[in-house]
């Protein structure tokens, strides 16, 4: 088995196109203040040696030298030693609405963020529990298949956005099915589903499905995000101008929570539903639900004992560092060692 051991510092990574930016922008200034002292003949004989070549070479290698150094910092590792570890807990699929709706601000910073950070909250509070996470909008799909690795869960729920789904819609329905799918279905561990949502578009066919799900003993709890004021829906443009999207009768269009359909999916299946506000999401409540529901002892095969490989990253930086430093800029890199 293959893992990163810190997934939380791949933002380092961003560094390398910052770089890259940076280093074409001072390029063409130095070509536009080279051009100042002629054309290339003029330019050749004041500067013999200096070649925009080598610059090149010396700019790539030492953003390959960055990139490893970013490697050897997450520190890529390798399992050596498979035990199987036995847990109590259950089986949990979060299944989040990302439709533009989710994009309204009523609840502080959007309804979309604030779930996202209780999800994070919800799996640091996890003890043995498998978890899953599946996105919807008109179609629905899977962001993470059920596991006990929290990191990776975490992370994954950090990079959900609008824009994993171009078709808008609220197909709670998809979500549901998609979510039954997803559980081992020989597995004997109760399973509950939790729905995160605004409900704005009615979803019928959702009843039915939670009524199937009823009769496998699956309990749904559902989460509402908004407020029954609502409010408009916020779409920026690539120059950063705030617009607000319309009906096709040119009027601006306020989100509203819909409870009705949240409630009853919930209700079908004994399960609970929670409204959040800018307060609180609910999630002590929805704990509570939780732990109330009893435990199977679950085995789940783990590696307990990685070899690091860091320091072969380390290297790799070290030498690319060390070419860079020795080679100038001069069309004769070698020359040019030797005469100093």
């Amino acid at each position: 088995m293959y893992r990163l051991e810190n997934l939380d510092l791949l933002y380092l990574f961003i560094i390398i196109p910052f770089l890259i930016i940076v280093f074409l922008i001072n390029k063409k200034w130095k070509k536009t203040q080279l051009s100042y002292f002629g054309n290339k003949d003029i330019i050749n004989s004041i500067f013999p040696n200096y070649s925009f070549k080598m610059q090149n070479i010396k700019f790539i290698l030492f953003t390959l030298s960055i990139f490893f150094l970013c490697i050897s910092i997450v520190n890529p590792q390798i399992g050596r030693k498979e035990v199987e570890i036995k847990r109590k807990g259950i089986d949990i699929i979060i299944a989040l609405d990302i439709s533009r709706s989710m994009l309204t601000e009523d609840i502080k910073p959007n309804r979309l963020e604030k779930a996202k950070m209780s999800i994070s909250k919800l799996i640091n509070k996890l003890q043995g529990d498998r978890i899953g996470i599946i996105v919807f909008a008109e179609k629905a799909f899977v962001q993470l298949p059920i596991t006990t690795d929290y990191s990776a869960a975490k992370l994954y729920a950090n990079t959900i956005s609008t824009d994993l789904i171009r078709s808008q819609g609220t197909a709670i329905s998809s979500a549901l099915e998609l979510s039954i799918n997803s559980f081992n279905q020989e597995s004997k561990t109760n399973k509950i589903i939790i729905v995160i949502s605004d409900g704005e578009n009615h979803d019928q066919k959702a009843i039915e499905i939670a009524e199937a799900c009823n009769k496998k003993g699956i309990k749904i709890f559902t989460l509402g995000m908004g407020l029954e004021k609502g409010g408009l829906i916020p779409v920026k443009s690539k120059q950063g101008v705030t617009n607000y999207i319309k009906d096709q009768k040119g009027n601006t269009v306020v989100s509203k929570l819909n409870e009705e359909v949240l409630k009853l999916i919930s209700e079908k299946t004994n399960g609970i539903y929670i409204r959040a506000n800018n307060t609180e999401v609910g999630l002590e409540k929805l704990l509570e639900e939780i732990n109330k529901i009893e435990k199977s002892e679950v085995g789940t095969k783990v590696f307990t004992d990685f070899n690091d490989y860091f320091n072969i990253s380390i290297l790799i930086c070290l030498i690319l560092i060390l070419t860079n430093t020795i080679m100038s800029e001069s069309k004769n890199p070698i020359k040019y060692i030797y005469e100093n």
